[in-house]
């Protein structure tokens, strides 16, 4: 980068030209915003105010760091990113800026390893942790590339699910439990009363990993013809010609695209 006065380089973030003095303009940046499906993981310690009150900064920052800690490897395990992180609080989404089909069952699978690691990050920690799904506004190029200004209810209702729920177990919406109805067990709750709501909101409690089912018959396969005829044709025509071909399958969760490409 050149200095757009007298041509001279310039060092990498100058704000002002070494040789002539100019000041130099930041490079702006495009950013665009995206609606985007979104699960959202809201996790916070326990007591952590009240414990925090009149206690050295210092001991407050070595407590809250293994929890910190924790929660980031519980997050990047699963494919997350950690958004937000706010005192004791940290917030963590997944659809962002990669989507899976399988978003859901990864932030439950984060909760269980932040819930099950806690004896091991401090003595006496507890947390209260709520995830939710659904549509989220977030900008692509911000000044930090993350999930920082996400935007929508399903973050809103992800931080109350947290509030609402008893140390140490986690609270997930509906359709957070629909998506990883499969592989995680859920109790149903009764519908809580949340800020800014003007409908109760359904909850259930994740109990747990569902048990691997043991190997069964496949059943039958029908329909998808001609997609399943498209896929082999893509496959034969890579095998004789060589090259590559990219095959793009989309489709509303639960349609079959896993079983398709399995076929």
């Amino acid at each position: 980068m050149a200095c757009p006065s007298c041509a001279a380089p310039l060092p990498a973030g100058a704000k002002f030209c070494p040789e002539c003095g100019t000041r130099i303009a930041p490079a702006t940046r495009t950013i665009r915003h995206e609606r985007r499906l979104l699960t959202v993981l809201f996790a916070d310690l326990v007591g952590f105010t009240a414990a925090s009150d009149q206690a050295d900064p210092e001991d407050v920052r070595a407590r809250v760091r293994p929890f910190h800690a924790l929660v980031r490897t519980a997050v990047g395990a699963t494919g997350g990113v950690v958004a937000r992180v706010v005192g004791d609080g940290v917030m963590a989404v997944w659809g962002y800026p990669i989507a899976r089909e399988d978003d859901a069952r990864r932030a439950i699978e984060a909760a269980l390893r932040i819930r099950d690691g806690l004896p091991t990050a401090g003595d006496d920690l507890h947390a209260r942790i709520g995830v939710n799904t659904g549509e989220a506004v977030v900008a692509f190029g911000s000044e930090e590339e993350d999930a920082d200004d996400a935007m929508g209810d399903a973050v809103n209702v992800a931080a109350r699910l947290a509030s609402n729920a008893a140390p140490d177990s986690i609270l997930v919406g509906s359709v957070t439990r629909a998506l990883a109805a499969d592989a995680m067990v859920f109790e149903d709750l009764e519908p809580i009363r949340v800020k800014g709501k003007a409908e109760a909101v359904p909850v259930a409690r994740v109990v747990g990993r569902a048990t691997a089912p043991g190997p069964q018959e496949s059943s039958a396969f029908v329909g998808r013809v001609a997609e399943v005829d498209s896929l082999v044709d893509g496959l034969r025509s890579v095998a004789s010609e060589g090259g590559l071909r990219r095959v793009l399958v989309v489709g509303e969760p639960g349609i079959g695209k896993s079983r398709l490409i399995g076929e």
